[in-house]
C-alpha cells in the first residue's frame, strides 16, 4: 500500500520531505503533469517544480536507488 510507503519513507527522511495527498479534483492535471500513467504513483516536488516520479508500488531498492538523486534535484531547486 502506498500509504506504507510514505510513512516509510517519511520516518527515514524527516528532514527532507513533507507529504501531501492530492484532491480528486486536480488529479488528472497532476497526473499530466507528471507523466503519471498508473496509480499509485509517488510524484516528487521541489515547491512547484517537479522532479521525479516513481510509478506504482515498488520494491524498496528501487526508493533507496532514486532518493539520492531526488534529493540532489532538490537541492539544486534550492
Amino acid at each position: 500500500d502506498v500509504a506504507v510507503v510514505l510513512r516509510e519513507l517519511k520516518r527515514q527522511h524527516p528532514d527532507k520531505l513533507r507529504l501531501a495527498i492530492i484532491n480528486r479534483a486536480d488529479e488528472q492535471d497532476l497526473k499530466h503533469r507528471c507523466g503519471v500513467m498508473v496509480l499509485p504513483s509517488v510524484a516528487f516536488f521541489a515547491g512547484t517544480r517537479h522532479l521525479d516520479t516513481i510509478p506504482k508500488i515498488q520494491d524498496w531498492a528501487v526508493y533507496e536507488q532514486k532518493l539520492p538523486g531526488i534529493f540532489s534535484k532538490a537541492q539544486a531547486a534550492a
